[in-house]
């Protein structure tokens, strides 16, 4: 249950990655959260789960899971210090050993990094996020808070962590879902549709470095179709009243 529940998690948030500019892709790494079986129970090795991490790498987000509960770790090499944010009032298992363990691991297999940091001291902090009413949305949670954080490192620093309406998870998750579902095809199906072509617009905008797919403009985006879809309602009855006054 852990490791397919642990795999979905990756693949949704690879995908929402692969939806920034490249020169943001190349920031962050997106750590397995099957790598905490290596941490806490030393269950094979935490080094193969680092294959594919570079010292351009700026943030590490590390969803972490322990008694079916799901938070998130981000280790900022920028601030040099490790944010646990969880939608639980309290502090999750052992995701601080956990994050310190992931230092430790990043600073020996890639010692630029750690040179880099040298006359730091590696801190810790916990940043309140909006808590759960449930006891299933922690998972969505912590793909709407890689989110929002990554578009606060990158694009809007204005936006609030510690603040936000339960719209914003709802809008993520149709968002990763619709994502999902674009590029889903089935290998051993021959009747399969082919991914689709690359947007070329959006591999402009890529190089340009510009911030696609914004939750805020999505946002945006949502209300000016309400508002365009309330003015075709009007005018349909506009034109209903007339034709019942004609007959």
């Amino acid at each position: 249950m852990l490791s397919s529940s642990a795999t979905v998690g990756s693949a949704l948030l690879r995908v929402l990655l692969q939806q920034c500019e490249e020169a943001v892709q190349r920031k962050v790494f997106i750590l397995d959260p099957l790598v905490t079986q290596c941490f806490l129970h030393k269950h094979g090795d935490a080094k193969s789960f680092l294959q594919d991490f570079t010292e351009e790498v700026e943030c590490v987000i590390y969803p972490y899971i322990e008694k079916g509960h799901w938070s998130l770790i981000i280790v900022d090499f920028n601030a040099y210090q490790a944010l646990s944010l969880n939608s639980l009032p309290s502090q999750h298992g052992n995701c601080k050993v956990a994050a310190k363990l992931l230092k430790m691991h990043i600073d020996q297999n890639f010692p630029g990094i750690a040179k880099m940091n040298e006359q730091k001291q590696f801190g810790y902090s916990q940043i309140h996020v909006p808590l759960q009413r449930d006891s299933t949305s922690c998972g969505w949670r912590v793909i709407a808070n890689v989110v929002r954080f990554l578009e606060r490192r990158f694009h809007s620093p204005e936006l609030n962590l510690s603040d936000y309406p339960d719209a914003w998870i709802i809008l993520i998750r149709e968002r990763a879902i619709n994502s999902i579902m674009k590029h889903a095809i089935c290998p051993y199906d021959p009747d399969s549709s082919p991914p689709p072509p690359p947007d070329k617009k959006q591999s402009e905008d890529k190089k340009k470095g510009l911030p696609l797919h914004s939750p805020l403009n999505h946002g945006n985006n949502i209300k000016s179709q309400a508002e365009s879809s309330k003015k075709g309602h009007k005018q349909q009855r506009k034109q209903g009243s007339k034709k019942d006054r004609k007959g």
